[in-house]
């Protein structure tokens, strides 16, 4: 029965969200059509045999580790587990305990109430763009396209209409970039509050992602370009008085030395390998080395699937995706290089966090299909860098307004 209930519910948390901000309606009616699009898929989209292992995926392992939960709670109370504890949850310990909560909220399985929980994060995602967008004084024409864009992204579109993390990975770092790009204009104890909840789940999702994010989050507070002299110094005093602190935490240290194992762990021979005996598999002349081949490991990381590969249809039909982040690449370099004149601390924002974890991730690639749902960030991050070609920034005569 919640599960029910939850499935109604996010829909009026999404016009209640919309009508707050005074959304025009075409912007609820696209969000609402995104959100009915995955109910829809939910109900059978898992079964469809679209790649070369068939049909599933890891949103089956996130349901049974979720019903394991929930029938653990009903015996000794709800309880957040975590990689301590189950050491099987890996780096998914948020989005399989909220799986476990809502089934057990239910007094079953509702795969449609989970899904639901995804679908909502993956929606507040592309909203949150929407809104800086809006924000940067882009065209609001083209921001409502790009809305509809990130909304209806064929491989997006999959991997958020069922039990898998992407869609909830997604919000949280998009909800700390954007607080970070909000923070560099005007310190905000509210945007701070938001940031340090986004890093916080984003740390029970994909840990690593953390130390990504906190370098665009970093320059947003001390306010390069845009902040006053004075809190430059208090920011950048502040933020080196707590890495002192902080470099002598047990916790922090525990912090890099998971984030250390889990690249020791990513790079490691025998991983690669077992990545690359996917039906999506690559390999590269590297030397066993990590960082071997790195301007080819980037290329694919980036850009595959590539129009030409062959493989199954699930890789074709990423293709759809691939050919749109093609185009807004491409916008987003013409950007990079009016930033570099007009705004370079916003430029040096993007790229703090865009080329770290591109390295990341190129230092890991061995599989196309892999890759393309671990940079759904890059991805949307350099949308949104693209979009601002449609704003006052390629007007002579005006320079771009800051988030507020």
């Amino acid at each position: 029965m919640f599960g029910f209930l939850l499935v109604l519910l996010v829909p009026i948390l999404l016009v209640a969200l919309a009508r707050r901000n005074r959304e025009p309606q075409p912007i609820v009616n696209l969000m609402l059509a995104a959100y009915g699009a995955r109910m829809v898929l939910q109900l059978f989209v898992r079964d469809l045999p679209l790649f070369s292992h068939g049909g599933g995926g890891d949103c089956v392992f996130y349901e049974r580790m979720a019903l394991s939960f929930s029938r653990l709670w009903s015996y000794s109370g709800v309880e957040f587990y975590t990689v301590e504890q189950v050491p099987e949850v890996g780096n998914a310990a948020l989005p399989i305990n909220l799986f476990a909560f809502i089934i057990y909220l239910n007094g079953g399985e509702t795969r449609a109430g989970c899904t639901a929980a995804v679908a909502l994060c993956a929606i507040l995602a592309c909203y949150l763009i929407y809104r800086v967008a809006v924000d940067l004084d882009v065209d609001p024409e083209k921001c409502r396209k790009i809305l509809a864009l990130t909304l209806f992204l064929p491989g997006y579109l999959f991997y958020t209409a069922d039990m898998y993390k992407d869609g909830i990975v997604l919000f949280f770092v998009v909800a700390a970039f954007t607080s970070a790009l909000r923070l560099a204009s005007r310190f905000n104890p509210g945007t701070m509050f938001f940031t340090a909840i986004a890093l916080w789940g984003l740390w029970y999702v994909r840990h690593y992602l953390v130390f990504i994010v906190l370098l665009p989050i970093l320059v947003g507070l001390v306010g390069l370009g845009k902040g006053s002299v004075a809190r430059q110094l208090i920011m950048g005093a502040g933020a080196i008085l707590a890495a002192v602190l902080l470099s002598r935490s047990s916790f922090v240290a525990d912090m890099f030395s998971n984030a250390q194992n889990t690249f020791e762990r990513a790079t490691n021979n025998n991983a690669i390998l077992y990545n690359a005996s996917g039906g999506s598999g690559v390999s590269f002349d590297d030397g066993g080395q990590a960082f071997g081949a790195i301007h080819l490991k980037v290329v694919y990381t980036l850009f595959s699937p590539f129009p030409w590969m062959l493989g199954s249809f699930g890789l074709q039909f990423g293709k759809l995706d691939t050919m749109v982040w093609y185009y807004m690449a491409w916008r987003a370099s013409k950007v990079g290089r009016v930033l570099w004149r007009k705004d370079r601390p916003l430029l040096l924002m993007f790229l703090s966090f865009l080329i770290p974890l591109t390295i990341a991730y190129a230092t890991t690639m061995a599989n196309v299909g892999l890759i393309f749902r671990q940079r759904f960030p890059i991805v949307f991050v350099g949308i949104l860098l693209g979009t601002l070609s449609w704003s006052r920034l390629f007007s002579p005569s005006n320079e771009l307004r800051r988030p507020r």
